[in-house]
């Protein structure tokens, strides 16, 4: 029985001291090939800072957007709006790394959005959005979202 005890032992510390090395050399192999790269994440100082609504250029339909932006504006949900949507493009402003765009959102009680994006890198980030009236134009757009952002709580 003595040496069944001793047998068993062995095994049970080859195996702690196995799973140790093994999750020792995981974590470093993870370590080295993390895809992960938390600093060229911008902050959101960073991101607010690059916002320019001086180079916007009025647009009045979504496919005029950039390409890469469209995705992040979620007109694809579904929803109680029109053609079953929960969101309705009203027009937007573009620039080279700045867009303003404003929507419809659909619900029990409907309102109107501004939301404002900056491109950093090659990637659009969004730096926020507010409830706001129907803007007409481009103009009265940045007018409503300048005045929501500095109200914004």
């Amino acid at each position: 029985m003595r040496q069944k005890t001793r047998v068993f032992m062995i095994h049970v510390k080859n195996l702690a001291v196995a799973s140790l090395t093994f999750a020792y050399v995981f974590l470093q192999g993870c370590e080295r090939a993390s895809p992960i790269d938390v600093a060229a994440a911008p902050t959101a100082g960073e991101i607010s800072k690059a916002y320019d609504a001086s180079s916007l250029v009025e647009v009045r339909e979504l496919n005029n957007l950039p390409e890469e932006l469209q995705p992040l504006l979620h007109f694809d949900m579904g929803g109680e709006g029109p053609n079953g949507r929960a969101r309705k493009f009203i027009l937007g402003g573009a620039g080279n790394s700045s867009a303003l765009v404003a929507y419809e959102e659909f619900g029990y009680v409907g309102n109107f959005v501004a939301e404002e994006f900056v491109k950093i890198g090659s990637k659009w980030y969004s730096v926020g959005a507010w409830r706001i009236g129907e803007p007409n134009n481009l103009s009265e757009l940045k007018e409503m979202a300048t005045f929501a952002s500095n109200h914004a709580p």
